[in-house]
């Protein structure tokens, strides 16, 4: 029978096979393969150790906050010259409209840009406040974000003690059972 345990990362309620959790917290874009991973995956359930938890705080979320804060630190006192943003830009199209109706390409994109500050150019003054005020905005953010996950990791290391796996009945994932009725009525 399956077994069910708690990712020491992402707390839900994943399989377990040999001891560790299995892939999560993935995508597949269009190419079907397998993009991204939670950390928790490899490491044993938050049942059986803390492990993870402490894999995780210790090299994803301190470096993190603590870039975060320099940074942070860094534009607060004005120190930051140059900055890479992204914006979205209308891109004219040549395409036809597909069957649909629709246009088959967005007509917008996203660029990078780096910007300079530099007092001599006005235009490009406004455009580096605003940059630089977004920037600052987003990294208060991220910092807040990164310090409430700091938190969550040090109270599941606090409060962790031994747990019993579950063990559940194999059924089938509604998912597949939909892909299949999906690919049976395009067969018909």
């Amino acid at each position: 029978m399956p077994t069910l345990g708690t990712c020491p990362v992402c707390e839900r309620a994943i399989r377990v096979r040999t001891g560790k959790m299995v892939h999560h917290g993935y995508q597949r874009p269009g190419s079907g393969h397998i993009v991204g991973d939670c950390y928790g995956v490899g490491t044993p359930p938050y049942e059986i150790s803390s492990e993870g938890t402490r894999g995780y705080r210790d090299h994803v979320v301190a470096p993190r906050l603590a870039r975060d804060e320099t940074f942070l630190a860094r534009l607060e006192a004005r120190t930051v010259e140059e900055l890479h943003y992204e914006r979205t830009v209308p891109v004219p199209t040549t395409l036809q409209r597909g069957w649909t109706g629709r246009r088959t390409d967005p007509g917008w994109t996203t660029t990078v840009g780096r910007i300079r500050f530099d007092e001599a150019e006005p235009d490009q003054q406004r455009v580096w406040e605003r940059v630089y005020g977004a920037r600052l905005d987003t990294t208060r953010s991220e910092v807040a974000w990164m310090q409430r996950e700091l938190e969550r990791c040090e109270r599941l290391i606090r409060d962790w003690a031994p747990g019993e796996l579950r063990e559940v009945e194999s059924e089938p994932q509604p998912g597949r059972q939909r892909r299949r009725r999906r690919l049976f009525r395009r067969t018909r």
